[in-house]
């Protein structure tokens, strides 16, 4: 009877087994292949040659390589830290308000799943004659238009808003599903409304919260779209640096090398996230 039920178990878990074999490892384990070739010549010329190598991995964590890495592994820091504080506390407000919640649901996911449509929406918003650069003239804190487009700083600002949205999404879910009995036996007691939010509310959704954090990060380690949109192509960040290697100077060994190393840092901090919830 029990051999009867592992074979069946067995069987319903094949065809995942065969998903992630078929579409996850042999791709990761090619990458990985890929990273430790060498690459001779360029054009017609060029060759790949299989003999195993780290100088792709020394060449990926030096120079302007690593100047770029250590941009990117900041400014997504800074990016899903920036987002979570935003979103924090409007996701508890919209958590609590009674309303159309399919409404603002769907509010919510336009941002996230129109990435691309909403960064070239506020490309008009941070060009010249854009509503920006009219807003602060018309307040007199500048005299004539300022050069916002094509800088890494507004790449950094839209996606802040982009992922914003995805943040209060995540939390706003986390945070309806707070026992609202807590919140008043705690006022009940004498608590503020500010001590009862930090008190109560934070420490039953730090999960979600560290979850949407990293999420963020993962996705920012990665971005593409948003900073060759709206700072160009040649920005700071590493997954542009990727792209050229890859398409312009057909460089496949060191692209790869650069993508097994966004790779184990993103795992490196699932990890992380994982150990100290397990603990906690």
């Amino acid at each position: 009877m029990r051999n009867r039920k592992s074979l069946t178990i067995f069987l319903i878990s094949l065809p995942a087994f065969g998903y992630i074999i078929f579409w996850f490892l042999i791709p990761s384990l090619n990458l990985v292949a890929f990273s430790i070739y060498t690459k001779k010549g360029m054009g017609v010329q060029m060759e790949i040659r299989t003999t195993p190598t780290l100088e792709n991995y020394i060449e990926a964590l030096s120079g302007w390589y690593l100047d770029s890495l250590i941009w990117t592994i900041g400014v997504a820091t800074v990016i899903a830290t920036v987002a979570i504080i935003i979103a924090l506390p409007v996701a508890y407000y919209l958590s609590r308000i009674e309303g159309p919640k399919a409404f603002i649901d769907l509010s919510l996911l336009f941002p996230f799943f129109g990435g691309i449509f909403y960064g070239y929406a506020l490309l008009y918003a941070f060009a010249p004659q854009g509503i920006i650069n009219w807003l602060l003239m018309n307040l007199h804190i500048i005299s004539e238009p300022i050069r916002l487009l094509k800088t890494n700083e507004s790449a950094v600002i839209v996606m802040t808003i982009v992922d914003t949205s995805l943040a209060i999404m995540l939390l706003r879910s986390s945070l309806i599903d707070v026992d609202p009995v807590y919140e008043e036996a705690a006022m009940t007691l004498g608590a503020t409304p500010i001590k009862t939010f930090f008190k109560i509310d934070l420490p039953l959704v730090k999960r979600a919260l560290a979850g949407a954090w990293l999420l963020i990060f993962g996705g920012e380690l990665a971005s593409y779209n948003i900073p060759y949109i709206v700072a160009g192509p040649h920005n700071k960040w590493i997954s542009t640096m990727l792209y050229r290697e890859l398409t312009q100077y057909t460089n496949f060994p060191l692209s790869a090398s650069i993508a097994v190393v966004l790779t184990l840092l993103s795992s490196g901090v699932l990890l992380l996230y994982m150990k100290i919830f397990e603990r906690g």
